[in-house]
């Protein structure tokens, strides 16, 4: 096996094998260091009892303890991965991000937009929207846009799909940035440099979040910090909302946000695993 593919298959496992504990926590780590360090123990002592003259039975000894600690492992991680429930923290207008990843909802009439006069730092720059499809997206960057130094649409393909719309989006985007202020605004794909690129099918959970890992992927190699990227999950359609929650939840430093289409409040969520409820703390 190739060193890559070994080392993906360790990590991939690993993963599994926390998952299974209560995710990446610090309990999670400890129990497994716990394990780890009676795993190095008992295979020191095998080979100890290997190189003198205290073999036969003795040898027993090391491997039982092997197998009753390897037993009582397996059983505590499928009893936690039974009773862990995951937890969802939610923060009412979240500290502004540099990045937002955003699905692209239809604009509805696009000559309504043009009637728009007003920045991205005005607060009531919402009410000249009114309800216009819009903005929500428009919304999201607004509340992040003192720190906010990029955002990656993700478009649906198709005929009928957002991505012939992102030029527009731009276009408005553009047109209510404060002046002297700069904000990268591209498709998942410019961002990924893909070639001949027309959208994500947002009906396709997987082709979603492969696409939601490859631009965590290529923006950890940019050098930018998990939480400082937020997944904006208000539009689209439910099965890319249900796959972005999907993809973010459960991994530490990772969360989404949604703009109320009540109140057009921006608000984030961080799911994890609620450690405390499966203590009974």
């Amino acid at each position: 096996m190739p060193t890559s593919k070994m080392a993906d298959w360790f990590g991939g496992s690993a993963l599994k094998a926390l998952s299974h504990l209560g995710g990446t926590k610090w309990q999670t780590w400890f129990v497994v260091f716990v394990f780890l360090s009676i795993l190095t123990t008992a295979t020191d002592q095998i080979s100890e009892l290997a190189r003198s003259s205290l073999v036969g039975a003795w040898m027993l000894v090391p491997f039982g303890v092997l197998a009753v600690v390897s037993g009582l492992l397996y059983r505590v991680s499928r009893s936690a991965a039974r009773q862990l429930v995951p937890r969802a923290d939610v923060e009412n207008s979240p500290r502004p991000v540099k990045v937002l990843i955003l699905f692209l909802s239809p604009p509805g009439n696009l000559d309504d937009y043009k009637k728009i006069s007003g920045k991205l730092d005005d607060p009531t720059l919402g009410r000249k929207f009114g309800t216009l499809r819009w903005r929500m997206p428009i919304a999201a960057i607004q509340h992040h846009i003192s720190r906010l130094e990029r955002v990656i649409v993700m478009a649906s393909s198709g005929n009928c799909g957002t991505f012939g719309h992102v030029k527009a989006f731009e276009g408005l985007v553009a047109a209510l940035l404060p002046r002297g202020h700069t904000l990268r605004i591209e498709t998942s794909g410019e961002y990924l440099g893909l070639q001949a690129y027309k959208g994500v099918d947002f009906e396709d959970p997987k082709e979603l979040i492969d696409e939601l890992g490859r631009i965590y992927a290529k923006l950890r190699d940019d050098r930018v910090k998990e939480h400082d990227i937020l997944i904006d999950v208000t539009g689209g359609t439910k099965v890319n909302t249900s796959a972005a929650v999907a993809f973010a939840s459960l991994v530490p430093d990772r969360a989404f946000q949604y703009v109320s289409t009540n109140t057009y409040q921006v608000k984030s969520f961080d799911v994890t695993w609620d450690l405390e409820a499966f203590s009974g703390g």
